[in-house]
């Protein structure tokens, strides 16, 4: 009875001390880890390039951690091919890239990349109840380890220069061939990987639109093409064109703010709707980082709510963390931009959806002209 008695008094004192004994065993590692970041004094971090951008993936982690120095290369369009070449020549020179999921896919067969749930430590990057869905959403659907998406934005499929063409005469996509567009459209060139991928294969997937529908938004509207997504928009936002299909959301966030006549068209305004996409906000861990520890650093910061926050507030995207708080979601994201927790959405940016990607540019560089 003793010995029972003893026992549970054990049990119970281990019960209530195993809490603090957690919190001292992450907390030394974060520790450990932060000071060891600041030795090596710089993260390397490949991403799309921009003032916004910067001021997310540079500025905000800098004033957190300022003996972390953010070394930002952009033209990320361009990284694998080099990422790849150099580590094959054993040059390990970057430690972090924030890309589209066309560049990991390049990057994970050849070996470049490494599984971002070890480097996780502290409690509010690791807690997945605070995403939407209670989970974190991989572009790697399959391994969860590679492709982690940050962002959750419903596809830009259609913008218009409203002194040009009336917002309320859009009801379907359908809409968009009508023949008196014809020629007055500008469109993401898909022919190539980039932006505009993931909403041509929305249309593809769409019962309601399908391979007929592109087959006239690429061969009858003689829409003119860019492969410049900011070239795109401006012309938009210039009125050199009346349309823009596939535009570019930040670009054309900006140019609203600076005054110009354009409009991004809801989704919930069009029967078909739309899907969600991560964009160009997808985290990738890059084999050997160079600087292990500030890459770790970074990374937690990247997930936490600071790092979630400072992209809706910054980077002006919707974040898939759903704790950002509502003072800053209300001033960059409209009402019809938000994911709701628990409806379904095809999230375009996952790899399943990808194998549809080269049916959609056979068929782009078929009737582009």
């Amino acid at each position: 009875m003793a010995k029972r008695l003893l026992f549970g008094i054990l049990f119970a004192a281990l019960s209530a001390w195993w809490p603090v004994l957690a919190l001292a065993q992450w907390q030394q590692e974060w520790d450990k880890t932060v000071k060891a970041a600041e030795k090596e004094g710089k993260v390397v971090v490949w991403a799309v390039g921009g003032r916004l951008q910067r001021e997310w993936l540079v500025d905000s982690f800098q004033r957190s951690y300022p003996k972390i120095t953010v070394e930002f290369l952009t033209r990320v369009d361009r990284a694998a091919p080099k990422i790849i070449a150099e580590q094959q020549q054993g040059l390990f020179l970057a430690d972090i890239i924030v890309g589209g999921t066309n560049l990991v896919e390049a990057l994970l067969p050849a070996g470049a990349l490494e599984s971002i749930p070890p480097v996780l430590i502290h409690p509010d990057a690791k807690d997945q109840s605070k995403w939407v869905d209670g989970k974190f959403y991989w572009a790697d659907d399959e391994q969860q380890q590679y492709s982690l998406l940050m962002r959750g934005e419903f596809l830009s499929l259609l913008a218009l220069n409203t002194k040009l063409a009336d917002p309320a005469s859009f009801r379907s996509y359908w809409d968009i061939v009508d023949p008196k567009w014809k020629g007055k459209m500008v469109m993401q060139d898909v022919r190539a990987p980039g932006p505009g991928g993931g909403g041509a294969v929305f249309f593809l997937l769409h019962p309601d639109l399908g391979e007929k529908f592109l087959r006239k938004l690429f061969g009858e509207t003689n829409a003119a093409t860019s492969t410049d997504r900011k070239q795109a928009i401006e012309w938009l936002a210039r009125g050199r064109h009346s349309l823009s299909v596939f535009p570019d959301s930040e670009d054309l966030k900006r140019l609203q703010r600076e005054g110009f006549p354009i409009k991004e068209i809801p989704w919930t305004q069009m029967k078909e709707g739309s899907a969600v996409s991560s964009g160009t906000h997808q985290l990738s861990l890059l084999k050997q980082a160079p600087h292990p520890n500030a890459a770790k650093v970074y990374i937690n910061w990247l997930l936490s709510r600071e790092g979630q926050t400072a992209q809706v507030k910054h980077a002006l995207s919707p974040s898939l963390r759903m704790d950002v708080p509502e003072e800053i979601v209300k001033e960059v994201v409209e009402p019809w931009e938000r994911i709701q927790p628990g409806k379904k959405y095809i999230m375009i940016s996952q790899w399943r959806y990808r194998k549809y990607s080269d049916q959609v540019r056979n068929l782009a560089r078929e009737l582009l002209r």
